[in-house]
């Protein structure tokens, strides 16, 4: 075994005791040899110290505010042993009162460190999952939209210029985004002669409401002929008998 001295990484004399004070408890559990009282915190105080005795300096050595004559303070010397055993006895895992929180740091360094991975791993899963739940949320939101745009197109198909402003204002009521329904109108548009001089360049130049206005206006002074031409240009009409 390597001395202490001569390690690349010297270990902490706490550390190095905590480890001494676990080997010996364990090996003498494992030999059937009867356990004293706090056998883990005498057993790592006896590495420190040299002592079997304990005093309020080897108190101290891990709560520098411990107090005995302190009246405000009626902390034992036991309740020390005591946390500290369990402390050890858990390998970190459980540090209660009246150890201070730096005390399982010092002793047990991994165990800050594995918690927080967990914790990050814990936080990492949430933030995935709500990640996930977010974008099915925007997919199915997505889908409704899509839904209501490919029936609003279906809907456009099968009216003429004069009810365009209907169409106009069920599209707005669902949501549907205006240039989505410009794209579309602009498409319809060409399917009819009177609607020729709204080409695409004079479309693109005017506000959407400023071109709906011009197809309001147009289809508003069309002769009956014409508003029959513009009725049998929808397809797949059903003649009413």
């Amino acid at each position: 075994m390597i001395p202490t001295h001569l390690t690349l990484v010297p270990w902490h004399p706490y550390r190095q005791a905590v480890w001494f004070a676990i080997a010996q408890v364990e090996a003498r559990r494992e030999t059937g040899r009867r356990l004293a009282a706090y056998p883990y915190a005498h057993a790592f105080f006896r590495q420190l110290t040299g002592r079997a005795t304990l005093s309020a300096k080897d108190i101290r050595m891990i709560d520098i505010t411990y107090r005995p004559g302190d009246r405000r303070r009626s902390t034992r010397m036991e309740d020390y042993l005591d946390a500290l055993d369990t402390l050890i006895a858990s390998r970190g895992e459980q540090c209660y009162f009246p150890l201070p929180g730096d005390v399982r740091d010092t002793l047990f360094p991994a165990v800050d460190r594995r918690r927080r991975q967990r914790f990050e791993h814990r936080l990492a899963i949430k933030h995935a999952r709500e990640e996930r739940h977010d974008k099915e949320i925007r997919q199915h939101k997505r889908r409704r939209y899509q839904v209501r745009l490919a029936q609003a197109e279906i809907e456009l198909a099968f009216i003429t210029p004069g009810e365009l402003d209907s169409w106009l204002r069920r599209g707005q009521q669902q949501g549907i985004a205006e240039a989505d329904l410009s794209e579309r109108v602009l498409a319809w548009t060409a399917r009819f002669p009177c609607l020729a001089e709204l080409d695409r360049y004079s479309w693109a130049a005017m506000p959407f409401w400023e071109a709906t206005l011009q197809v309001s206006l147009l289809s508003a002074g069309l002769p009956a002929a014409v508003r029959e031409d513009n009725r049998s240009r929808i397809p797949n009409r059903l003649a009413r008998r």
